[in-house]
């Protein structure tokens, strides 16, 4: 144990740190992989799909939420 702190505590720490920076890593990774392999095509497809997500989670609850499913 670390100093009072039981081993779910430590644990529990470590995935709140390591989720928070997953999503960094990834998009770090991502651009890397496209950037040395050449592969810049997938840039409009990713910005798309982010794009599909963040508006499917931000009108979820709201009054724009009908004309988001005309979209699909």
């Amino acid at each position: 144990m670390m100093k009072g702190r039981s081993l779910l505590q430590t644990a529990d720490a470590r995935g709140k740190t390591a989720a928070g920076e997953t999503l960094g890593y990834f998009l770090q990774d991502l651009w890397g992989f496209m950037r040395v392999r050449k592969k810049f095509w997938l840039l409009p497809a990713v910005v798309t799909l982010v794009f599909f997500g963040a508006v499917v989670a931000l009108s979820s609850g709201s009054a724009i939420a009908p004309f988001v499913y005309t979209l699909f």
